[in-house]
């Protein structure tokens, strides 16, 4: 830009910024090449933020592998401070106790005996690990009220468990430790048999109570951990159950819902709602798989016998054990199974009830003839794309396939969320959902078959929200993906 030469002009505007002037001075002219920084910065920051705005919605857009990975990778552990922290025995500062082991656990052993005493449990002088007194059960429980007693040989077993691996005793945990083993050992009948085992289910109840107490001390949490039959197990035997569940293929008369994904009613829509099939007389009492890799069976069965008694007022209980003797060879107890082709065979066979093929707890041969009438009408449902809640209501509970982390084996009440979404080994049943004003937060309500001890009285709750997959909503860890629903023909 040319301009007359003004020096109000040059003072005002040249101050800070860059400038040259034309040597043209005969003239009384020159050129002012005027050039504002700030404005030249403001334009090269112009198209840097909006190219970074473009690279953060293309990488975080739903859909982007990024944004899938942070909703489907396992949900870490909160940290929380430890209730407890076991100390090594330091050998190198006591050496004369570590090369005198057996002296270390007589001392050890005299100081428990006198803690557990003053917690009112009595020592029962027996060379065995289960009582044999006329006044006490075989779990050293008084059968005139509720003394417990602990025999010398399951101290002296526990004694040999902290010094073969080192521990420095801790009186105070250890006597809360075994206060609760011995209940839960009677409360779930354990028996162990030897001493080799009895050492090693200690030992796993012993770190899952340390895990359990922690979790429990944050205030924050959204549902409480507590002793259940699974609290002797290690977490590697806490995560078996069924076959993967992924491979459901829907028999070609079976119903599969198109609706659209806008049909998704938000959780919100039902602000504070409670519906719930168990306050309608259509569901059966809590049955327990036990140790049986059966819940595939159950799960199916509990959801047949639910939809016909909402469809005919008929309520009945069918056979668990007619499922897992008579569909697929490969699927036992040892394995778990699919549900789908538990309900293909309940729905293509005469189905038995629980009276007529009662459950063993183990595999046995199916019967031949097949002595049973009970014919299933019914056609499955798939939810790939249909609303959850809307099946639930207008047509009955639904069966999920979910997985069977440490936290639900251990689940004691309150409203669960999933740390793994990917992986299914376990099935279980739909049958109601609600809202809770603490927490602010949607919930399933949902069958289990671990026995009433079990949860909320064998049901648990567990998160009802939405999630972003693939650019499309999707009910929160995919649950429509995993439901399988029935309706009567």
């Amino acid at each position: 830009m040319e301009l007359p030469y003004n020096h109000f002009f040059v003072r005002k505007y040249s101050r800070g910024n860059s400038y040259t002037l034309d040597e043209d001075f005969k003239d009384k002219k020159f050129k002012v090449k005027f050039i504002n920084k700030q404005i030249i910065a403001i334009l090269i920051l112009i198209p840097v933020i909006v190219i970074g705005i473009t690279v953060f919605m293309l990488t975080f857009r739903p859909g982007s592998k990024l944004f899938k990975y942070r909703f489907e990778k396992p949900v870490p552990l909160k940290t929380i401070k430890p209730i407890h922290s076991d100390k090594t025995l330091d050998c190198e500062k006591y050496g004369d106790v570590c090369r005198d082991l057996e002296a270390l656990k007589a001392k050890y052993l005299e100081r428990l005996e006198t803690k557990l005493k003053d917690k009112g449990i009595e020592m029962v002088d027996v060379d065995d690990l289960y009582c044999t007194s006329e006044t006490m059960d075989k779990f050293c429980h008084s059968l005139k009220g509720e003394k417990a007693g602990l025999t010398t040989k399951e101290l002296k077993t526990i004694i040999n468990y902290i010094v073969d691996v080192k521990i420095e005793l801790d009186d105070d945990f250890e006597v809360e430790a075994i206060i609760k083993f011995k209940k839960f050992v009677r409360t779930f009948k354990k028996e162990y048999g030897n001493v080799d085992r009895y050492k090693l289910r200690y030992s796993y109840f012993r770190k899952n109570m340390m895990y359990i107490e922690t979790f429990n001390s944050d205030k924050e949490r959204m549902y409480t951990l507590g002793y259940t039959a699974a609290s002797d197990l290690s977490e590697r035997e806490m995560t078996g159950g069924i076959l993967d569940s992924n491979t459901i293929k829907y028999l070609p008369e079976d119903e599969v819902l198109t609706s659209g994904y806008g049909q998704f009613k938000d959780p919100n829509y039902y602000p504070g709602k409670l519906f719930d099939w168990r306050d309608k007389g259509v569901i059966i009492p809590i049955r327990d798989q036990g140790r049986c890799g059966s819940c595939w069976a159950f799960a199916t069965a509990d959801l047949i016998s639910a939809v016909l008694a909402i469809g005919t007022k008929k309520l009945l209980t069918f056979s668990v054990q007619q499922i897992l003797d008579c569909i697929i060879p490969q699927f036992r107890c040892g394995t778990g199974g699919i549900p789908f082709f538990a309900i293909k065979y309940a729905i293509t066979h005469p189905y038995c009830t629980e009276e007529e093929y009662p459950y063993k707890k183990e595999d046995f041969i199916c019967k031949q003839p097949n002595p049973c009438k009970n014919k299933i009408e019914m056609k499955m449902v798939s939810f790939k794309k249909k609303d959850l809640i809307e099946h639930l209501e207008r047509e009955g509970p639904f069966l999920i396939n979910m997985y069977t982390e440490k936290d639900f084996m251990l689940y004691k009440e309150g409203i669960y969320r999933f740390r793994n979404c990917r992986t299914n080994n376990h099935a279980v049943v739909v049958v109601g959902h609600g809202y809770d004003d603490t927490h602010k937060v949607h919930y399933w309500i949902v069958r289990n078959s671990w026995g009433e001890n079990w949860g909320e009285k064998g049901y648990f709750r567990v998160v009802n929200d939405f999630e972003y997959v693939d650019g499309k909503k999707h009910y929160y860890c995919g649950l429509q993906s995993k439901a399988t629903g029935l309706k009567l023909k």
